[in-house]
């Protein structure tokens, strides 16, 4: 069984990898003045964090539940080390492939899930929403892109929930010594 489907299509899914999106960047000074300025953007990878029944076209409507789409940045091993300096250190991805590294969800490769090198990283620090209509729209000029396949899409919902859901208590109860 593998943890990724190859597919085609304008059909939007919770775990579909899209390449080549473009997500606007927003640098601290940008709209403090009443000039209008170009909106600067980036090419990245994303991964879609939506639910699949929130994107599924409703009958009647012609158009989904959801109108924005909620997606995380991808990374390669390589790229995140470029982001994070110590993923460079092995027991560091080894603590990320346990799953004790919030906001870091590691994906098993599309083209060799026994290579650990070739790990896709999803990254919950870095949330985006863009209109659904943007994102089918981009679907039509991907030949081709990987679908996360059950049960890794259960498990990818379920570490996206936990890095939202956690509450930071003011006062813990201290520690057993």
């Amino acid at each position: 069984m593998s943890a990724w489907a190859s597919i085609s299509g304008n059909e939007l899914r919770q775990g579909d990898v899209l390449d080549r999106c473009r997500v606007p960047i927003l640098g601290p000074g940008y709209g403090i003045s009443d000039v209008v300025e170009d909106l600067p953007t980036a090419q990245v990878r994303l991964l879609i964090l939506t639910q699949s029944c929130d994107l599924a076209i409703q009958p009647k409507l012609t158009k989904p539940k959801a109108h924005s789409v909620a997606l995380c940045r991808v990374y390669t091993l390589d790229e995140f080390g470029v982001v994070r300096s110590d993923f460079a250190k092995a027991d560091i991805r080894e603590k990320a492939r346990q799953g004790r590294i919030e906001g870091v969800h590691l994906l098993p490769s599309p083209t060799d899930p026994k290579d650990n090198q070739s790990v896709l990283i999803a990254h919950f620090r870095e949330v985006f929403s863009l209109p659904f209509a943007y994102l089918q729209a981009h679907t039509t000029m991907l030949p081709q892109r990987p679908r996360l396949q059950s049960p890794y899409l259960e498990h990818l919902a379920q570490g996206f929930a936990r890095f939202f859901m956690r509450v930071g208590l003011p006062l813990d109860i201290p520690p057993y010594k």
